[in-house]
């Protein structure tokens, strides 16, 4: 595909992510161009010299054209971004979460569907190969039906570095811990989270969010699924390395369960196993997938694969409002010792 024939995409938000991630997937892209860049820092604008760049993306939508947009701002700007480009007729590419709050997610959804416009979140994790094979399994019914899904998801982040403060305060360990969450609902075609129970940990940390979460919940098709995430998982213990981690994912149904294992997940049933890689990938090689489905799904192209991978607004709002629930109850239980 030459770049003529390639659609416009505009980026705003030029941090580390937006830099280093963003940017060069679009690059990658086979469907999409990045036509112009914006973002309030002029020290990052000057990272593209070569492309039109803006310091607000109102000033970008006053002089380019662009068929869309990708938010990879800090979550707290999503919605007045996202909003804007709606209205001015953009489809819009957002990064997780959709928003701060599910006042926002549900905002912005109402202004997608006002506009007539395609709004999407980057949950790009439900384009790794090994987390479709999941879902497929599932829908063939090689459970039998699902009961019960176990997600853990334990990582050290170092308390010193700025980020971590940031992102805890906003979203505890949910974070990153939101992908799992979305997980959950993809591998299960959408059920909505019905009952949520949460617990938080704080240690001795200072700050708004538990940086440690345990969560009961319960699908409206009757799954349980119980979560373990943590932004602390033996932070203090130096002779672990930083971003040390510990992660597991069991699914148990009526006739078999699904399991990881080292390098690959497992089904198990009473007449079958079957075993499929788990690769390993960053955000810049999966990035790619989604915006190339997204725009062959702009095209009326449709796959059942990619269609059912793309996560809408509406898959957005879901994910926002557990995360603000969950955020909640941790913060009304949190213990208090002298």
């Amino acid at each position: 595909m030459t770049t003529s024939s390639k659609k416009r995409l505009a980026l705003v938000g030029l941090g580390t992510h937006g830099r280093h991630a963003v940017a060069p997937a679009i690059e990658q892209s086979t469907e999409w161009e990045l036509c112009a860049v914006a973002d309030a820092n002029p020290e990052h604008l000057a990272h593209f010299p070569h492309l039109p760049a803006y310091p607000s993306l109102e000033e970008l939508l006053a002089r380019e054209t662009p068929d869309a947009l990708y938010i990879a701002t800090l979550p707290g700007s999503h919605c007045a971004l996202a909003i804007t480009a709606l209205k001015a007729g953009l489809h819009v590419i957002c990064e997780k979460p959709m928003g701060a709050t599910a006042e926002e997610t549900a905002a912005m959804l109402a202004a997608a569907r006002a506009a007539g416009r395609e709004l999407i979140v980057m949950f790009e994790n439900r384009f790794k190969p090994h987390y479709q094979q999941i879902r497929d399994w599932i829908r063939e019914g090689a459970l039998g039906r699902v009961e019960a899904i176990h997600l853990q998801s334990l990582g050290k982040h170092p308390t010193t570095q700025p980020r971590r403060t940031h992102l805890v305060n906003a979203a505890g360990s949910l974070d990153c811990g939101i992908h799992m969450l979305d997980l959950a609902r993809y591998w299960n075609d959408g059920a909505q989270w019905e009952t949520i129970h949460a617990l938080g940990a704080w240690f001795d940390e200072e700050v708004a969010n538990a940086p440690h979460l345990g969560i009961l919940a319960r699908l409206d098709n009757g799954v349980m699924v119980t979560f373990e995430d943590s932004f602390s998982f033996g932070y203090r213990v130096e002779s672990l390395p930083n971003h040390f981690g510990r992660n597991g994912l069991a699914i148990t149904g009526t006739h078999g369960v699904i399991l990881d294992e080292p390098d690959s997940v497992t089904l198990i049933s009473a007449d079958r196993r079957e075993s499929v890689p788990m690769e390993i990938t960053h955000h810049k090689d999966e990035i790619p997938k989604v915006i190339d489905a997204f725009a062959r799904h702009l095209r009326g192209e449709s796959d059942p694969v990619s269609d059912a991978s793309l996560a809408s607004a509406e898959d957005g709002h879901e994910a926002q409002r557990i995360v603000d629930e969950v955020l909640r109850q941790a913060r009304e239980t949190r213990p208090r010792f002298a």
